[in-house]
């Protein structure tokens, strides 16, 4: 059941560091081995754009993560998710479910 991409899929959560591009690359190396469908990455915990120096400067070293798991990855779709509060309740869960899972249009890099 795992190797058939019409009962199953793998979408994977990462954060923008080297060692989870390090685990990840692992993980999605065990799949293909395994033949199991991981066809979506979510890039969660992203520093949004921001005008404050720190924010801006983590921002610049994730954004260089970005790239690798972009060039590492480009068949996988990835959704990077910026950080921001917990969603709590239904509304904001389904909100949020409603962002991470909308199909983007040909070309566009998911922001959520």
């Amino acid at each position: 059941m795992l190797a058939d991409p019409v009962q199953c899929a793998l979408y994977g959560v990462t954060i923008l560091t080297e060692m989870a591009f390090e685990e990840t690359k692992d993980l999605l190396a065990a799949c293909q081995r395994m033949q199991v469908n991981a066809p979506l990455l979510f890039l969660n915990l992203a520093t949004p754009p921001s005008d404050c120096p720190l924010c801006s400067a983590l921002r610049r070293r994730e954004g260089a993560i970005e790239q690798k798991f972009r060039k590492a990855f480009p068949t996988v779709v990835q959704v990077l998710v910026y950080r921001r509060g917990e969603p709590r309740g239904l509304t904001h869960l389904g909100e949020l479910g409603q962002a991470l899972y909308a199909t983007p249009a040909p070309k566009d890099v998911p922001h959520v």
